[in-house]
């Protein structure tokens, strides 16, 4: 395979583990290599810095980024985009290159059971936040909501997490998939 790199910026671990155990498996014979970076903790100019190095870098090899951002309790995708660009200073993401997850990320975790509707009373994953995912976790008996996340991607289905989560079903369809 040629070098055709993927490069995903995440907001932090959990997002983290998401890319590397359910869409880099996915997306690993059309990109090579596919590297999630962690950019939470990253000062915004040292995150410029390293999104322009990977725009220049994409350019020149036929490479792709993304930015995955929780859209949190922001009231909107165009206010999440705003918020990333303005607030938090990365104003040099092409806004196409944005995917706002919807709630949180816990939220595309919870969407791939085929048991959702057993374990939580849920119908979609659209609103469920860190809290919500806390509890469902607790109520299933985990000491701890990372112990739920292992477990839940331990039996993830895509053809499950489609149907239960819009944003994670958009991302998908615009990586291919």
């Amino acid at each position: 395979m040629t070098y055709k790199p993927l490069f995903i910026y995440v907001e932090g671990s959990d997002d983290h583990r998401f890319v590397e155990r359910i869409i880099k498996p996915l997306l690993a014979g059309v990109y090579d290599p596919i590297i999630a970076i962690e950019c939470s903790k990253k000062p915004s100019k040292e995150l410029r810095r390293h999104i322009n190095g990977t725009k220049a870098t994409c350019s020149a090899c036929d490479g792709e980024y993304w930015y995955l951002l929780d859209k949190d309790d922001r009231p909107c995708i165009t206010a999440t985009k705003d918020w990333l660009m303005t607030t938090r200073g990365v104003d040099n993401v092409d806004g196409d290159r944005v995917i706002v997850v919807v709630k949180e990320i816990e939220a595309w975790y919870l969407a791939g059971t085929d048991e959702l509707n057993k374990i939580s009373r849920l119908t979609h994953t659209n609103d469920v936040t860190k809290e919500i995912f806390s509890s469902i976790s607790k109520k299933q008996g985990f000491v701890s909501p990372l112990e739920f996340m292992l477990e839940l991607i331990g039996r993830f289905s895509l053809s499950d997490a489609r149907v239960y989560n819009e944003s994670l079903k958009y991302y998908l369809e615009r990586l291919g998939k």
